[in-house]
């Protein structure tokens, strides 16, 4: 349940951070699938895509690992097991709290990722 000054930060600032939502042997999952991706173990579905940070495509950054090169995936709706995070009892508790319906879409899904080295920034 959200407290009133939960409820009121959303209002304020467009979305709230809940520490701890979403339980560590979840998060864990949903983290070693996206490694599965970036390392090529799994083969990205539908219209997923894996992203090059703009440092790394250009050749101004040298990744020392595959999951250093990715800094999204995109599209993840038709992998089961990322899918999961998008249906998490506790987020759509939330959303439902937050939004006071139970009648939610999922448009875009995506993670991102910060590799060190990179600044982050897009031309």
């Amino acid at each position: 349940m959200l407290t009133e000054t939960q409820r009121a930060s959303y209002q304020a600032n467009g979305y709230l951070l809940l520490s701890g939502l979403v339980d560590a042997g979840s998060l864990e999952r949903y983290n070693h699938r996206f490694i599965e991706f970036v390392e090529g173990a799994a083969t990205p579905v539908s219209e997923m895509k894996l992203m090059q940070d703009v440092m790394v495509a250009k050749g101004a950054v040298t990744p020392h690992t595959p999951l250093h090169a990715i800094n999204k995936l995109l599209n993840f709706e038709d992998d089961p097991e990322l899918y999961e995070y998008v249906r998490h009892p506790a987020l759509l508790a939330s959303v439902v709290e937050l939004l006071g319906s139970h009648e939610l879409y999922s448009i875009v899904t995506n993670v991102f990722n910060k590799p060190p080295g990179v600044d982050g920034r897009h031309p």
